[in-house]
This record gives structure tokens, C-alpha cells and sequence, in this order.
């Protein structure tokens, strides 16, 4: 007679909810803390569409925006196996992953004087390769439907 042989199925992570995002927004605020916290938005982020949404409606966006926009010579950087990333490199990479809808990315272009296209120039200029690229992206998807193509 055989044994019995169980197959083990992994238990799904069950959905991330709107207050544990803001939490860890809170908890992004703290320089002590901003680091690995917009680390944790981003691996959540990257599980799954649901997630995305409900970062975006958690008001992430706009925070995300602002350490983009912040020009703070204490910026905190942290060696990863690619090599060093900031908190502005972190914050560029959850906002090209939540995918933003057009109207979302419009929302961001439009508040703060044209503040946010000046910083993702800037970091197009300085900043590292990876971060360059999502700015790219960013720009392209945010160019208004007017203007052709290069």
C-alpha cells in the first residue's frame, strides 16, 4: 500500500486594504523610516492589479510625487544589489508601477506649477539608469495627445 501523499497549495496573501497603505504612508513620512517603507509599497505594488488600485486611491500618488519633487540634499541612499538607490529612485519605480490612469498622471503634471515634469527632467539628467528610464516612461505616457511623436 502507498502512502498518502498531500500536495501542498500555496495560501494567497489576502488583498492589502486602503488603511494599511496609509499606515505605511504615515510611516514613509519619517526620514528614519522612509526608506524601507516605500520598499514595502513597492513589493506590494508588485503583487497584483488590486493592490495598485488601492495605493493609488490611498492618496499615494501625491506623496510619491513630493519626494520626486523634493530637492533635499539629505537624501537617503541604500545599497542594493543593482547598486546604490534612493528614496526619490523607489519613489520614481511604485509610480511607474501602479500603472496610472491618464487622468491620475494629468492630476500630478497639472498641480504644483509644472513642478513634477521639471523633477522627472532632473532626473532624467542625474539620476541613475533606472530611474531614468521610468522617467521616460512617465513622460511618454503624460504627453498630451496633441503633440506628435519624435
Amino acid at each position: 500500500m502507498r502512502p498518502m501523499v498531500f500536495k501542498r497549495f500555496p495560501t494567497p496573501k489576502p488583498p492589502v486594504s486602503k488603511p494599511q497603505i496609509i499606515k505605511l504612508l504615515k510611516e514613509a513620512k519619517s526620514p528614519k523610516l522612509q526608506l524601507n517603507s516605500l520598499k514595502r509599497l513597492r513589493s506590494i505594488a508588485s503583487e497584483n492589479d488590486a493592490n495598485k488600485r488601492c495605493i493609488e486611491s490611498a492618496g499615494a500618488m501625491e506623496f510619491l510625487a513630493s519626494i520626486i519633487n523634493n530637492n533635499n540634499s539629505n537624501e537617503v541612499f541604500e545599497e542594493e544589489e543593482e547598486g546604490f538607490m534612493s528614496t526619490k529612485d523607489v519613489a520614481l519605480s511604485i509610480l511607474y508601477q501602479l500603472k496610472l490612469s491618464e487622468q491620475g498622471l494629468k492630476s500630478l503634471i497639472m498641480s504644483g506649477n509644472g513642478e513634477f515634469i521639471q523633477s522627472l527632467t532632473r532626473v532624467m539628467q542625474h539620476g541613475s539608469y533606472e530611474s531614468r528610464a521610468y522617467a521616460v516612461m512617465l513622460m511618454k505616457v503624460s504627453r498630451p495627445k496633441g503633440i506628435p511623436k519624435s
